[in-house]
């Protein structure tokens, strides 16, 4: 596995009370590997947003297609 790139940016939400680390890239990019990781290094759940949205709307390939 190649190291990930280096972040342009972040940004935190600090109303909320929490941050969140969020990974943006194309399909096949590793960003569900490298966001388990993070979060296990972290100490803190991974949420798959894929699986949210499928859940939320049930299967539709059209929305992840680019």
């Amino acid at each position: 596995m190649t190291p990930p790139e280096p972040v342009e940016h972040a940004t935190t939400t600090p109303d909320a009370g929490t941050s969140a680390v969020v990974l943006i890239g194309p399909m096949g990019a590793g960003k569900t590997s490298v966001g388990r990781r993070v979060a296990r290094a972290l100490g803190t759940p991974f949420t798959d947003t894929d699986k949210l949205v499928v859940h939320d709307h049930g299967p539709n390939p059209a929305l992840f297609r680019a």
